[in-house]
Parts: C-alpha cells; sequence; structure tokens
C-alpha cells in the first residue's frame, strides 16, 4: 500500500521474529550460553583468586602471633616456599590471568566486532533497502499528487467546458432564433437575394428569386447563376466583376440582362458583396438583385418624350432668337424702353435655349449616346476669353465683373471637344454670375502642371450649404439657398458639367462656404 499508518511499521520485525531480518538464534552475543561459559570461566578463577587470599590471610595472621614461627610447621612449609616466592608467583599469575583475560576480551570483541560488522552490513543493507522502498513511496506518492493535481485540474477544466457548453448552447439557441428570423425577412424580401460559396456557386436563395427567375431552390443549389439566368454580357463586364468583388473585395454595382426560365430576358440592378472573415478571407457572397425592366422602359419612354419636346421646342426658339436679333440691329426707329425689351427677350431667348440644350444633352447621356467626346486640338485660352465675353451679358444687370487671370500670355493648346468644353465653361461661369452678390467678381483662371491643366473658376456668392455639398452633382439637385435667389433653375448644369470632364478623363471638385463664395476646380489632361 502507498500510505500505511504509523503504528503499522513499528520495529519492523519479520514473520520468523527476526529484527531487520535476523533471527533471535543467530545473536550468539546477546544469547544464554554464551553469557554462561562467560560467568563461568569468572567464576572458576575467582574461586582461585579466593582460595589464595585466605591462605595469604592465614598466614599473615599467624606471623603476627607473639612468640609464633609459622615456618616450622608442615602444613605450612609449602605456604612458606609459596611466600618465599609470593611476589614472582603473584605476578606471574597476575599476568597469566590478564593474558587470559586479555586473549579472552580480545577473542570476544573480535567475535562481537565480526558479529556487529555483519549486524552492520546487514543492518545498512536493511537501510538501503528500505530507503528504496521509501524513495519508491515517495515517487509514488508524488505520482499520487501528480495524478491528484492533474485529476484536479481535469475536473476544474471539465467544470469549465460544461459552463462553456451551457453558455454556446443558449448562444447557439438564441442565434438560431436570430436566424430563423433572418431567414422568414430573407425570404419575405421584395428583392431577390442569392448567397454564393467562394466560387460562385448558389448556396442559398430566397423565395423571390423563384418568382423572378422561374427556378426552384432544389434546383439552383450548386450552380452558378451565369449558367442559369446571366451569361448575357460581356466576357470584359463579368471579368471587371470579379476583379472587384474577388481582388479588391469591394461590393460590386451594375446592370445585367437575365433570362427567366421561360426565356423572357429582363433588365436587373445587381449589388454583389464579398462577406470576409476575420483574417479577411472570402467566405461568401451575398447578391442582391432588383428586377428594373419596367423602370427602365417608363425611363426610356421619358427620355424619348423629353428628346422629342426638346427638339420641338429648339425650332420656334431658334425662330424667335433670330427675329429678336434682327429687331435689336434694328435699334434706330426704336424708343429706349423698346430696346430694354427686346434685350430681355433676347436673354430670356437664350436660357430657353440653353435649358432646351441641357434637356437634349440630358437624354443622349440617358440614351448611352452622351458625351462621346471627339477631342481636337484646341487654343482654350481663346474658348475661356469667348465664353467670358458672352456671359457678360448676364452679369451686367447686377454689375458684376468676369475677370480671367492668364498666367501666360502665350495661347494653351490641349485635346478635347470645343463644344462640349465650351459648355462646361458657360455652365460654371453662369452659375457663378446668377449666385454672386450685386458688384461682386467673378474670377476664372488655369495653370499648368506637369501632364494636366487645372482650371479654375471662383465667385464670391452665396456659397454652398455643408448638407448639400454630397449632393451637389446630382441631376436636378439644387442647394437650398439656390432655390430662393433662383426659383427656376433646372439642376442639370453641374451634372452636365461632371459627366464632360469624367468623359474627357479628368476629374472636378470644389471648395465652398456659405456667405463667402465658392470656387470650382476641373483638370484637363495636356
Amino acid at each position: 500500500m502507498i500510505f500505511q499508518k504509523n503504528n503499522e511499521v513499528k520495529g519492523n520485525a519479520g514473520t520468523d521474529g527476526s529484527f531487520f531480518g535476523l533471527r533471535s538464534d543467530e545473536r550468539d552475543f546477546f544469547s544464554k550460553n554464551k553469557i554462561s561459559r562467560i560467568l563461568d570461566s569468572s567464576e572458576a578463577l575467582g574461586s582461585i583468586v579466593f582460595i589464595v587470599c585466605i591462605l595469604a590471610l592465614i598466614r599473615i595472621w599467624i606471623s603476627a602471633s607473639p612468640g609464633a614461627d609459622v615456618y616450622f610447621y608442615p602444613p605450612f612449609r609449602f605456604i612458606n616456599t609459596l611466600f618465599a616466592a609470593r611476589d614472582y608467583i603473584f605476578l606471574g599469575f597476575i599476568g597469566l590471568y590478564i593474558g587470559i583475560r586479555l586473549l579472552r576480551v580480545v577473542e570476544e570483541a573480535t567475535v562481537v566486532r565480526r558479529e556487529l560488522s555483519l549486524r552492520t552490513n546487514a543492518l545498512s543493507d536493511r537501510f538501503d533497502e528500505i530507503d528504496g522502498k521509501q524513495k519508491k513511496i515517495d515517487e509514488k506518492d508524488r505520482q499520487a499528487n501528480f495524478f491528484l493535481q492533474a485529476l484536479d485540474t481535469a475536473q476544474k477544466q471539465i467544470v469549465d467546458q460544461s459552463n462553456e457548453l451551457i453558455n454556446e448552447r443558449r448562444v447557439t439557441t438564441a442565434l438560431m432564433r436570430e436566424l430563423d428570423k433572418f431567414t422568414l425577412a430573407v425570404d419575405n424580401a421584395s428583392d431577390q437575394i442569392v448567397f454564393s460559396n467562394a466560387s460562385g456557386e448558389i448556396i442559398y436563395a430566397n423565395k423571390m428569386t423563384e418568382r423572378n427567375t422561374g427556378y426552384a431552390l432544389p434546383d439552383i443549389i450548386g450552380i452558378k447563376p451565369g449558367k442559369l439566368w446571366g451569361g448575357h454580357m460581356s466576357i470584359s463586364y463579368y471579368q471587371n466583376m470579379w476583379n472587384i468583388i474577388k481582388n479588391k473585395k469591394e461590393v460590386f454595382i451594375g446592370e445585367f440582362l437575365n433570362t427567366r426560365k421561360n426565356g423572357e430576358k429582363y433588365n436587373a440592378d445587381v449589388r454583389i458583396s464579398p462577406v470576409l472573415d476575420t483574417k479577411g478571407d472570402i467566405q461568401f457572397y451575398v447578391a442582391i438583385e432588383r428586377d428594373i425592366t419596367r423602370a427602365k422602359e417608363i425611363e426610356r419612354v421619358k427620355d424619348e418624350f423629353v428628346s422629342l419636346v426638346s427638339h420641338q421646342l429648339r425650332t420656334p426658339l431658334t425662330g424667335m432668337r433670330w427675329l429678336i436679333e434682327l429687331l435689336s440691329r434694328e435699334k434706330k426707329g426704336l424708343s429706349k424702353k423698346s430696346v430694354d425689351y427686346v434685350n430681355s427677350m433676347d436673354i430670356s431667348t437664350q436660357k430657353m435655349i440653353y435649358l432646351v440644350d441641357e434637356f437634349l444633352n440630358i437624354s443622349r447621356m440617358e440614351l448611352g449616346k452622351a458625351y462621346a467626346v471627339v477631342p481636337t486640338e484646341i487654343n482654350i485660352t481663346a474658348l475661356i476669353k469667348e465664353v467670358c465675353s458672352e456671359q457678360k451679358i448676364y452679369a451686367k444687370p447686377n454689375h458684376i465683373d468676369i475677370v480671367f487671370n492668364q498666367v501666360k500670355s502665350a495661347p494653351i493648346y490641349i485635346m478635347a471637344d470645343a463644344d462640349k468644353m465650351k459648355q462646361v465653361f458657360t455652365n460654371l461661369i453662369n452659375n457663378a454670375v446668377k449666385y454672386s452678390k450685386v458688384d461682386g467678381t467673378v474670377e476664372v483662371g488655369f495653370m499648368v502642371e506637369k501632364d494636366k491643366v487645372i482650371f479654375g473658376v471662383a465667385d464670391s456668392g452665396i456659397g454652398v450649404p455643408e448638407k448639400d455639398k454630397e449632393l451637389l452633382f446630382s441631376k436636378f439637385y439644387r442647394a437650398s439657398n439656390a432655390m430662393s435667389v433662383d426659383p427656376h433653375g433646372s439642376g442639370l448644369g453641374l451634372y452636365i458639367v461632371k459627366a464632360i470632364v469624367e468623359a474627357h478623363k479628368g476629374t472636378i471638385s470644389f471648395e465652398s462656404e456659405v456667405g463667402k463664395g465658392t470656387k470650382f476646380f476641373f483638370t484637363m489632361p495636356l
């Protein structure tokens, strides 16, 4: 046993009566026979010494009696002889006795030493054996303590794991409830929602997918959408899509031409988002698709209507402008008031023609035809001067100066579409004049920087509120304070400017502060 009570090992006595493995009959030094022999020898020697002492005392007593002569008594003659040589005999006897005793003691000591040596060796071996057993007991005790600690640790870990499992079960249960809610929400969404794995194969789709495409969920699991209802766009279009969602790991927004199961084609507005794990690896994709076929048809009809109406309006407006110009030339027969009326009519007609032109441009843009630029080498310096001169007629009523800050006297040439660049400067300068304060100034300038030209148009007008800045280039959008200045604006000018600049591979931006004016900057490649 590993653990024992102290009283169970007291004496370490063996079953044969031995002490530390020695039997009682082997302990001769402590046996009765050995003691008896020693006592017998001592008793015999003591008797002899006693007799000799008695005789010596008798002789001394007789010698001490007055007139007594012990030498003449026959019994004492031998004694006298002995006493004559008593000293030598006594010394010899004493030496013999001592020698015998020493020999006996040495013999006994040798035996005792040998027996003690044997017992010592036996005891040492026994102690070594006991020490070895004790070490084994200690090792087993250490192992037992280690196992007890390990068992205690394992028990704690089991308790902790049990608690974790309980918590995970609670979390899982909560997640399952949330998943049920999520599934219910996804299945009842009005848009088509498709989940695909990292390879693009469908792993789940909501009910709207079946209603929209005609394919049931079991029929599309494990198949790529391009093999079912997609695959009608160009290869480069799909390559760009995969580059965005797989390599850049960004959201792709675009339109697709798809086919339903019955062969009917439809247009879809699609947003595909990659879902990443904590390491940034793609786990799956979520595609949200909306059928925009009807919306595109309505948009197309609207654009055709705008285009038709714009063309129909432009014809009479052109005639009106021609008649007004004729009246302007015949100022001799007109009163000053009539001349002012003619000038007002001219300005209004130009505004109407400008507005119709904007609608025509927007119509072309929506139909996918707009701003296919035809670049030619143009003198941009001369073009800016021409536009500034034309816009002075609008600036004159409010006494607004249009200043062209020409950095270089030599003209600058760029590759661009002349008509469209003229429209960009016309829109920006016209806006600057329109929203400038009375007696204000509009500055126009440019600077050459490496492989591009940076143009700027600045005014000291009403500025753009912070909340309107993000949507300033949107179609039909107008800043809140701009509508109070000019209620009749179309909200198309800046939208067209941005489209033209980007068609020339340029960029446009602005800086503005309410009450302190606005600065527009755009770049054009050289």
